[in-house]
């Protein structure tokens, strides 16, 4: 952001203010979607229902948002993500 890079790798969920998103016409880098990783055999129906009711609500600019509370309002993870889902009704 002060002008010493010109182009760096960033995820799309923490671009910083003012960086400008280029598309990938030549489609090489893979879409970086969030992917939840459960072992089989603690997986339940519970938490697979758990697992899609965030999906369903959680959407990038959503994520952007959340990420930039911690990275920059310094919040503490846990309670932002609480917090989220309480406002969504998953809490």
């Amino acid at each position: 952001t002060d002008g010493n890079v010109q182009v760096a790798l960033l995820f799309s969920s923490s671009l910083p203010d003012g960086a400008v998103a280029l598309d990938d016409d030549q489609h090489l880098q893979p879409a970086e979607n969030l992917v939840p990783v459960v072992r089989t055999a603690k997986l339940t129906n519970d938490i697979k229902s758990a697992l899609n009711a965030v999906s369903d609500k959680l959407s990038l600019d959503e994520l952007k948002d959340l990420n930039k509370k911690v990275s920059d309002a310094k919040a503490d993870p846990a309670e932002v993500a609480k917090d989220w889902a309480k406002e969504y009704g998953l809490a």
